[in-house]
């Protein structure tokens, strides 16, 4: 079938038989590796970035390489910076900008769901969630950050956040959900808070309490994140782990399953094959004042559920490393190769020969040992001292998720009978628009047209003339609107619109 193991070459010849899925074939993360995927191999090349565990990393649906962060700064394709100053964010250090962030998932990229091949939201945590806003077509096409949309909150800053953030496509196949967690100290007690990035911008927080949750307290651990199908998001703290389903065109969760007490001292963090059935969680076994000190790699069948407790006893050692040599950081699936990759660590000098290079589980879905753990499986480097491993892997969601077809919310696919599609007469552009809005009116009669801002307060009204006209959009203020145009008949519709300086 696959997969031998893999020597350092500029390009890794290997045969992987899962589809790409392009928008998420390249990893940047560790002293500036930059890793590409495709159907047949793996490139290792080097970026001009730096990160201890927090970055992402966006590619086109070509797989080509469009822009990766480490949260203070976004390099596009050419290894440049699109920017000149640092982009606050928590975990950061402006002043030890090699560092990167501290955390693994305080930083991701998304595309905007409208001009999808040319905007794109940096997520970041300052004293709550912000966004930064790409465009792809500034400084000449080599993008740039629009200056109007740097560290936009769209949280409560009064509402303490943990370290773990992720999204999932909706239902409809455009939008992005967005998911974060309170941490343990906040008030009220743990819950979600969730947004839904639509082409009229955010909507949310909305908060989602729990009654039933690993307890935690302390330092933050674990990350949080969904199946590859969008169905399940599985929460990792340090005592165990949490299992909700996920309904993508509402975006309610269901939780059906808890499972703690678990017989080592602190779970680190956790990946899903791409089935969503076996759950693997590294984990660090360090007891004060024991030289016992463990960091491994347990695997978890979820197909026993909503019975945790059989969840529990599925439980399989699948790797074990002596923390007092090298620890296992993170563990990360990748969908081209199918392949589990984690990260090894020494606890004490950070050259060591493991750094150089990325481990793997090779047959994910299969039962305990069998999942074929190789450790050294893709080198990165020949020498100590540069392209290597520093504990993160990036944070990136399933970029190809499509909609959820056949569902309700399945409303841009025209094929579906399910959903009430229509086809709304009028357009406008250009969209994003600066000065001026050109709006096409096919009927042969006077529609009324009102724009509401992104706080759904009106903007202005005026008169849309038979067959169109231009609209003078210079004052608006930048950010996200809805042109909603009524036809005689009382038709509503709408256009969503982002307006740019």
């Amino acid at each position: 079938m696959k997969k031998g193991l893999l020597t350092w070459a500029l390009l890794l010849c290997c045969t992987f038989g899962a589809k790409a899925q392009l928008e998420g074939a390249n990893w940047f993360f560790g002293d500036s590796v930059l890793l590409k995927f495709t159907e047949d191999s793996i490139i290792v090349s080097q970026a001009q970035l730096s990160t201890e565990e927090g970055s992402s990393t966006i590619s086109d649906k070509e797989g080509n390489l469009l822009f990766y962060s480490n949260s203070g700064f976004v390099y596009n394709s050419l290894h440049e910076p699109i920017h000149e100053d640092p982009i606050f964010a928590g975990g950061y250090d402006p002043e030890n900008p090699g560092q990167g962030n501290g955390f693994m998932d305080w930083v991701l990229l998304l595309p905007a769901p409208i001009n999808l091949d040319t905007l794109f939201y940096l997520f970041t945590l300052d004293t709550t969630l912000s966004y930064t806003l790409i465009d792809r077509r500034l400084r000449d096409g080599t993008g740039g950050i629009l200056d109007s949309a740097i560290n936009v909150l769209i949280g409560d800053t009064l509402i303490s956040l943990d370290t773990k953030l992720t999204s999932v496509r909706h239902g409809n196949g455009r939008d992005w959900w967005i998911f974060m967690r309170t941490s343990w100290s906040a008030d009220p007690p743990i819950m979600f808070l969730r947004w839904l990035l639509t082409p009229s911008g955010f909507e949310g927080p909305d908060y989602l309490e729990l009654t039933d949750w690993v307890e935690e307290e302390g330092w933050y651990y674990g990350n949080m994140f969904f199946s590859q199908d969008g169905e399940r998001l599985i929460v990792i703290e340090k005592t165990g782990f949490e299992v909700y389903e996920f309904d993508r065109c509402s975006g309610e969760i269901e939780q059906i399953g808890v499972i703690d007490d678990l017989p080592v001292t602190g779970l680190w963090y956790g990946a899903l094959s791409a089935s969503g059935q076996k759950l693997y969680v590294v984990y660090h076994n360090i007891i004060e004042g024991s030289l016992e000190r463990h960091s491994g790699i347990l695997q978890y069948d979820l197909g026993f559920l909503p019975d945790s407790y059989a969840v529990k006893e599925s439980e399989s050692l699948v790797f074990e490393e002596d923390y007092n040599n090298y620890g296992i950081w993170s563990i990360k699936y990748e969908p081209i190769t199918d392949n589990m990759y984690f990260t090894l660590l020494n606890t004490t000098d950070t050259l060591y020969s493991h750094n150089m290079y990325l481990h793997a589980i090779t047959e994910p879905e299969l039962t305990g040992l069998l999942c074929n753990v190789q450790e050294n499986y893709l080198q990165l480097a020949t020498e100590p001292g540069g392209m290597r491993t520093l504990g993160g892997l990036p944070n990136m969601p399933n970029y190809a998720l499509g909609a959820l077809a056949g569902s309700p919310c399945d409303t841009l696919n025209e094929t579906n009978s399910v959903a009430e599609v229509t086809s709304p007469p009028f357009k406008g552009y250009p969209n994003p628009v600066q000065d001026h809005l050109h709006i096409d009116n096919p009927l042969p009669t006077t529609c009324q047209a009102v724009v509401y801002n992104a706080m759904g307060q009106e903007v202005e009204r005026f008169d849309l003339d038979p067959g169109g006209q231009a609209h003078a959009t210079g004052w608006w203020p930048v950010g996200f609107y809805s042109l909603v145009l009524q036809q005689p008949d009382g038709t509503l519709d709408k256009i969503s619109l982002i307006k740019m300086e």
